[in-house]
């Protein structure tokens, strides 16, 4: 393919095996090659029909639009993939009937079977043992539509040659494809759950914690005022927030879909996708992190108009700290959760079809930056506040347990979700 020509009938009888095992192609006879002069396609076309490619028999059909101009190197890919199902099977994927009528009645039965693709029944002949990432590359190779197959040759190569790096395979095909699909296809219901659930935990702590340290001995007045700012700062900051996240899982999700139904995506278009997708953790913790320092300045501001003014000042800091570092704990759990979400179900979608993205490097490298730096914080920022809590001898040990349990439990979900993105990242990035 590479010096313009197309072998035309890629079939076992044509491999031939060296004396040191290496296949070679052979028997050219019908081929072509476009930089020939006067080299016509439709020359000695033929082939053998059983290997052909839908199209290829199209053009064999004596009504039938097709012609031998219209074919690429993707109807080659065809006929080898008939080869390499034949040689992991024993059978070739499709069982033609014994010709029986005219040429026309015999190639439209053969056109049938080849355009409904690989049926269930089909599929259940490979042998169960077999890796799904080599499935998956010779599925692709005989998709009835010429734009769902391997571009080239090179592509091709690349996927096999892939299929040999078992922790890369542990990622783009995994033997627990449904986990995967499953995760893929509620991305955005998971990514919003990942977020939430950290911070209404966070938001429940810190209202617990704020009502019996401060609230609790102000007055009737002040107390209603303080729940009736909490209920209308939580009703806009939490909506805001997820419904942020939501968006930016959606638009991944969306953006995938439209590579998956081969639109006209461009590249540039596709790389925004795949920079979002790897990004989302990142996007979460950052949203999170700025509703609660915003809400750190809000809560004591409106409490401040709400009691007259006569709040004590070490409150409003009590107030602020408090939010600042409950956001700061926060953050952490939904950048692992989203970020291990999207690196292990969503991104190798994005990418196994195509091995080549040489772009993606420093975000990747980013990313694993991200990691560390998000691993010290969630280490780090619950240390330093149980730290303040011990410093300032609270009258209750409430907060200090309650914060110093979660935190452990906490550490230890972070630290498993890091030790695995570590290594989802580093095989990535090989």
């Amino acid at each position: 393919h590479q010096r313009g020509t197309l072998h035309r009938d890629v079939k076992p009888a044509n491999v031939l095996l060296s004396r040191t095992g290496t296949p070679k192609l052979a028997d050219f006879n019908i081929s072509f090659c476009e930089n020939l002069v006067d080299a016509a396609p439709s020359a000695y076309f033929g082939g053998s029909l059983v290997y052909m490619s839908p199209e290829q028999l199209e053009a064999c059909h004596p009504v039938l639009d097709c012609r031998p101009e219209s074919l690429d190197a993707r109807s080659d890919l065809f006929s080898l993939g008939v080869v390499l199902w034949e040689l992991l099977t024993g059978l070739r994927p499709f069982r033609d009937a014994s010709p029986g009528g005219s040429w026309s009645v015999t190639i439209e039965g053969m056109l049938k079977l080849r355009r409904q693709g690989l049926t269930e029944e089909i599929r259940s002949g490979m042998p169960v043992d077999c890796p799904p990432a080599i499935v998956r590359v010779v599925s692709k190779c005989l998709a009835p539509d010429t734009a769902r197959r391997w571009r080239d040759c090179g592509e091709l190569a690349r996927q096999l040659d892939a299929c040999r790096d078992q922790e890369l395979q542990a990622l783009l095909s995994p033997e627990s494809e449904r986990t995967t699909r499953f995760a893929s296809k509620h991305f955005v219901l998971l990514a919003f759950v990942a977020t939430a659930i950290p911070n209404v935990l966070a938001g429940l702590f810190n209202l617990a914690y704020n009502y019996q340290e401060i609230v609790s001995r102000l007055g009737d007045n002040e107390q209603e005022s303080f729940f009736r700012i909490q209920s209308t700062i939580n009703g806009v900051a939490y909506p805001v927030g997820l419904g942020a996240v939501t968006f930016l899982a959606w638009s991944v999700v969306r953006g995938m879909r439209q590579i998956a139904g081969d639109e006209k995506v461009s590249e540039e278009r596709r790389r925004l996708i795949r920079r979002r997708c790897l990004d989302m953790g990142h996007y979460a913790a950052r949203t999170s992190l700025s509703l609660w320092i915003l809400a750190g300045f809000v809560y004591p501001i409106t409490m401040h108009v709400a009691a007259d003014g006569e709040m004590p000042m070490e409150m409003y800091a009590h107030f602020w700290v408090s939010l600042v570092l409950c956001g700061l704990i926060a953050a952490g759990y939904p950048f692992f959760g989203v970020t291990l979400l999207s690196v292990r179900s969503m991104y190798p979608l994005l990418v196994r079809d195509n091995l080549e993205f040489e772009e993606d490097r420093h975000p990747l490298d980013q990313l694993t930056r991200r990691c560390w730096a998000y691993l010290i914080t969630a280490v780090l920022v619950p240390f330093l506040a149980v730290l303040v809590l011990m410093l300032v001898q609270l009258p209750s040990r409430f907060a200090l347990i309650m914060l110093s349990g979660g935190s452990l439990v906490g550490f230890v979900l972070v630290l498993m979700a890091f030790r695995s993105l570590q290594s989802s990242l580093q095989v990535l990035l090989k």
